[in-house]
């Protein structure tokens, strides 16, 4: 099942998911068409901190790995770390249910019941998540590991006018935010130096302002 993308500074990565349904070998090859700063890895839904694949093989413009996988839902981020312009096709082959789609807005959608910070949601610190709050639902908790000194680059995009807002937290004090969100119009952002460690990032809404959407762009620089 053959995708194909452009990555560049601007759009620096692209996610699809492909559903196992049998047990067995997968093989995912990435034409490299321009020659430049490309790679992907391969994660599994409900750990999407942990890549379970990556590109173990480079023949010229390929990027190949391949893994004997249990049937589920899988994640793969295509990126760029050299924010060059650049054009790709991915093929996937193994037991797959239908075809490899384009995650929405090419976010990863995020996963109930995480409200709490003992059921954040793993995620990547170079990711796109879409989630929702409500009446019911008032905050999202994901959880990020950050492996060297970075500048982690959080943008929160309220879709629907909503009273939200976000705070980062350090795994070492749950009680007092490291860092928070600078208020543009419906987007919220910060750029976080942040030590290594594990961090919390907490989206929640107030005031009880009903449903709402929202967009998750995370960018460890």
């Amino acid at each position: 099942m053959l995708v194909n993308g452009t990555l560049s500074q601007n759009d620096y990565s692209d996610k699809y998911y492909f559903d196992v349904v049998k047990k067995g070998n997968v093989k995912i090859t990435l034409n490299n068409l321009n020659s430049v700063g490309i790679t992907w890895t391969l994660y599994k839904e409900g750990d999407l901190n942990n890549y379970v694949l990556y590109a173990t093989r480079n023949d010229g413009t390929e990027l190949k790995g391949e893994k004997t996988l249990e049937p589920g839902r899988y994640y793969l981020s295509v990126y760029t770390y050299d924010n060059q312009l650049g054009a790709y096709t991915v093929n996937v082959k193994g037991n797959l249910k239908n075809e490899v789609k384009e995650t929405a807005k090419d976010a990863i959608k995020e996963v109930e019941n995480n409200n709490d910070f003992d059921k954040a949601m793993k995620v990547d610190s170079n990711s796109k998540i879409v989630g929702t709050l409500s009446n019911d639902d008032l905050k999202d908790i994901y959880s990020i590991d950050i492996q060297n000194p970075s500048d982690l680059n959080i943008v929160v995009e309220n879709l629907d006018n909503i009273k939200m807002n976000w705070l980062l937290y350090s795994a070492d004090d749950l009680s007092n935010y490291v860092d928070y969100a600078n208020a543009d119009g419906n987007k919220l952002s910060n750029t976080c130096k942040l030590n290594p460690g594990k961090y919390y990032l907490c989206v929640y809404q107030f005031e009880n302002s009903g449903t709402g959407n929202y967009t998750v762009n995370l960018q460890n620089k």
